[in-house]
């Protein structure tokens, strides 16, 4: 952890450094406004305001975003791109010809301030950024601020503030984690905000959308924004929204602390815009078929994204692998720790939801064994080892038409959540279930005031907190089950597991 720490503190003296070299002013504001009143158009503009200095600099699009674990973002989705000193006289930009996220421009002398204008061509994702891309139809909206904005070379995200203004449709709402400050000539405001807050903040936006929250004991508020073309489909029963009101008391008994000021869930209920869904620090961004919140076969279906997406909070975006938390959204991030950052948040999610009542234990122990039967037929891991499909996500994302099961898929999911799951049989048996992965989660979870917005962690770390609970040779259990190939899938774990999801009023549950 002490070389980890030093080597943080030796990323921001370096961004410090680079940003004294830019062409663009330290610690001011850049001004950015997004126009979605051509939304429904499937078409977004965006204009910012940098402050500059004379010189060369350049300007890059957001790549690595968070969430999607892959170098693309829809960069090729911008239909416009213009720059401009404040009196409008047209700065001549060239795009790298290795770096296709990244241009360049030569700010004019005397010029204080550099304009850059964008056009943004929404609802036509790539393979693996359909959670981060924006989309709009006649009635509602969502805007991923990653495909509207660009930043400065050289630096940390956190070391620039952007102050948004945004534009709707007439007679829309919105709903996002970013705070608003006021309203003139049809521009909503809002706080100002670093680069990475406000790329990890999206915005749900339509005529209909509405909210209900609830504040559980000793936590903070969740706020269900829900969003759809018809305000009969947001018409939720007593019984969901005990259900919705259920996941927020179990995530506060689970986790204990939590690492936002408020949660919002922002989900669109629609069958034109896709089905999905994007963790972040203070909301996830969800999509679900139109009449989720009417039919229970589709809310039965659906519904389960979203306490998948709540637990990401802690479990990916609070506390992250050293090797996925990075300066920029441009310097490549290592995904190897996804079997603990997808594979330990599947199974909190899939806790979370059994012990909110969405499904039953019983139902949810027929999930697992489906789950269980799909990864054993994966033949893959006779030669590619489980964190192998989590350094190379991206490009299994979408699965192959011919011998996928040779191949393997993102396997760092559900095959991580058995290897949670089986852990968890482990601290049971050892404790007389004294113990379980629930007291992991409250210790290695743990948010205290002024901690920040993340705090990465590597292997060693995770292993001395199992170790705190039970001793035991965690290391070659994760030597086995993440770095190895197997000839079959380890059932020894499996008789245990799934336990841990009944209702107990021992940890506090009702």
């Amino acid at each position: 952890m002490i070389n980890l720490a030093l080597r943080i503190f030796q990323l921001g003296l370096l961004a410090g450094l680079f940003f004294a070299s830019s062409a663009l002013r330290a610690a001011e504001l850049v001004e950015l406004e997004v126009d979605a009143r051509e939304l429904p158009r499937k078409l977004l503009h965006s204009k910012m305001t940098f402050p500059v200095s004379a010189g060369e600099t350049s300007f890059w699009y957001p790549k690595w975003i968070p969430g999607i674990h892959a170098p693309r973002g829809p960069v090729e989705n911008i239909a416009g791109l213009r720059f401009e000193s404040p009196d409008g006289d047209t700065v001549k930009w060239k795009r790298d010809e290795i770096e296709r996220y990244q241009f360049h421009v030569v700010v004019p002398d005397g010029a204080r301030e550099l304009v850059a204008e964008l056009d943004y061509i929404s609802n036509q994702p790539n393979s693996n950024s359909g959670g981060v891309d924006s989309y709009g139809n006649a009635f509602i909206g969502s805007i991923n601020l990653n495909t509207c904005v660009l930043y400065p070379d050289g630096g940390s995200q956190n070391d620039i503030k952007y102050r948004l203004k945004l534009r709707l449709p007439t007679g829309w709402k919105q709903a996002s984690a970013l705070e608003v400050v006021g309203s003139a000539d049809g521009w909503i405001e809002f706080k100002p905000v670093t680069l990475e807050v406000l790329v990890d903040s999206p915005v749900i936006c339509g005529e209909f959308l509405r909210t209900v929250a609830f504040t559980p004991d000793s936590f903070p508020k969740i706020n269900y924004h829900l969003n759809s073309e018809s305000a009969a489909a947001l018409q939720l029963d007593d019984r969901k929204l005990k259900l919705f009101e259920t996941m927020a008391t179990q995530a506060a008994r689970l986790f204990k602390t939590a690492p936002f000021e408020e949660y919002h869930f922002l989900v669109n209920a629609s069958d034109e815009l896709p089905g999905m869904g994007l963790e972040h620090s203070a909301s996830s961004l969800n999509g679900v078929p139109e009449q989720t919140f009417k039919d229970d076969k589709k809310w039965q279906i659906y519904i389960d994204v979203l306490p998948h997406e709540m637990a990401h909070a802690w479990c990916g975006k609070w506390r992250r692998p050293a090797g996925m938390v990075t300066a920029n959204f441009h310097d490549p991030k290592q995904t190897g720790g996804l079997w603990v950052y997808e594979g330990l948040d599947q199974y909190l999610g899939h806790l979370l939801f059994v012990r909110s009542g969405f499904i039953t234990p019983e139902q949810s122990s027929e999930v697992l064994a489906r789950t269980i039967s799909r990864l054993q037929n994966q033949k893959g891991r006779q030669w590619r080892p489980l964190k192998d499909t989590a350094v190379d996500s991206w490009h299994l994302r979408g699965g192959s038409e011919s011998w996928n099961n040779l191949r393997r898929g993102q396997d760092y999911y559900n095959e991580g959540m058995l290897i949670w799951m089986e852990a968890d049989a482990i601290i049971r048996r050892a404790t007389d279930g004294q113990k379980s992965l629930d007291d992991f989660v409250a210790t290695f979870f743990k948010h205290t005031e002024g901690d920040g917005l993340v705090k990465p962690y590597d292997r060693p770390e995770i292993i001395s907190e199992l170790n705190e609970l039970v001793e035991f040779d965690w290391t070659g259990f994760f030597d086995e089950r993440v770095s190895s190939t197997q000839n079959e899938l380890p059932l020894t774990g499996v008789s245990g597991i799934g336990s841990n999801m009944r209702r107990n009023p021992a940890i506090g549950l009702s």
